[in-house]
């Protein structure tokens, strides 16, 4: 089965050319829009030999696409008077993370640099949209960034993590990817899984979990990938995704002890295990679910971007949903009432959720 898969994998490798998708359209050069700020006002750049430069840009007209800053020498980057970017000299900035991040209509950029603004400054709003044979009058530039690569040798040992995981214990796959049963509002009280949160084999559902969430992260200019090097090549992917990783295991393990340690002061210790093990279900099959979106329309369109603002929402809609079932979960199994279940859910998911949109936002 490997040397099928080994076989599927290298003709793919080479019926997808590696350029796909890493031919970069420009959609504005931006420096015929530069402005400067003098005598109270701004005015049109000419030239002038000034510290700061400033440009507007409207996020709904460039959805998907990128704002690219470049220049030899470092500089500073304010979206809205707050700053982005410090002492960088190549920037690759989501237009969708910043408006997110700016929440409003209109982008209002600065850039600072000493001792004055560049001529070799490049401020151009790209896209990673490319249908292969298309016309087009647009200026093409080639920005290889790795990602073609980062994605196939990604996809390729997520898939041999999970045979892996099914030779070792084809039950535990099994179990975590078991609809009918996770949909259920009634389960059995004597899944071993419940009682062994931190056996190898869950152990080993951890990490895959966090793998997929990791890398969905990443590959979305949202939170945890505007924290991280601007990836230019296959290692920087690489790190991004083992420190995503690392971020993401930690962020799992402590909701695990928080879950322990409200169920130990709820007095319902015994259902600690169901709750993660059925937390851990969800987000594999819901982010193992959006990878499979991003890597489909990747190798089709050429682009990983999703619609970043509506992903988001409807990532928070389905962990809202993930509170609701849990709810019902436990008022058909534990024998206490629906009050002191429901304060149990607001410690340890709710309040959690409420700091996730929060973050996001």
């Amino acid at each position: 089965m490997l040397k099928a898969l080994f076989r599927i994998v290298f003709i793919l490798h080479l019926v997808i050319p590696p350029v796909f998708g890493q031919h970069h359209v420009v959609k504005s050069d931006l420096k015929k829009e530069w402005l400067i700020y003098s005598a109270g006002g701004f005015s049109a750049f000419n030239g002038e030999a000034v510290r700061a430069i400033y440009f507007a840009i409207d996020p709904s007209k460039f959805t998907g696409d990128y704002l690219v800053l470049t220049s030899k020498k470092p500089f500073a980057v304010f979206l809205n008077n707050k700053l982005v970017v410090d002492r960088e000299d190549d920037v690759r900035l989501p237009v969708d993370g910043l408006a997110q991040q700016a929440g409003t209509s209109l982008l209002f950029v600065a850039i600072y640099q000493e001792p004055h603004i560049r001529s070799d400054m490049v401020t151009q709003l790209v896209s990673e949209m490319k249908i292969p044979g298309a016309e087009t009058t647009e200026t093409v530039v080639w920005l290889d960034s790795g990602l073609h690569d980062f994605l196939i040798a990604a996809a390729l040992f997520l898939f041999l993590f999970l045979l892996i995981i099914f030779r070792y214990n084809p039950k535990l796959v099994s179990d975590y990817f078991a609809l009918t049963t996770f949909f259920s509002f009634r389960e059995s009280d004597d899944h071993p899984m419940f009682n062994r949160m931190w056996n190898t084999t869950n152990m080993l559902a951890y990490l895959y979990a966090g793998l997929l969430i990791s890398l969905s992260l990443v590959l979305m200019p949202v939170g945890i990938s505007q924290r991280l090097s601007q990836p230019h090549q296959f290692s920087d992917w690489v790190l991004n995704w083992l420190l995503a990783s690392a971020a993401v295991l930690f962020l799992l393990f402590s909701k695990a002890f928080f879950i322990l340690m409200f169920s130990v002061l709820f007095n319902i210790k015994e259902l600690a295990g169901f709750q993660f093990f059925n937390f851990v279900r969800y987000i594999l099959l819901l982010f193992g679910l959006l990878i499979v979106m991003m890597l489909v329309q990747f190798f089709i369109t050429g682009s990983h971007s999703v619609n970043t603002p509506i992903a988001v929402e409807v990532v928070h809609l389905l962990l809202l949903g993930w509170i609701v079932l849990l709810f019902f979960k436990l008022v058909n199994k534990a024998g206490h009432s629906v009050i002191h279940l429901f304060l149990y859910i607001c410690a340890t998911e709710i309040i959690p959720f409420l700091i996730l949109i929060k973050v996001y936002k």
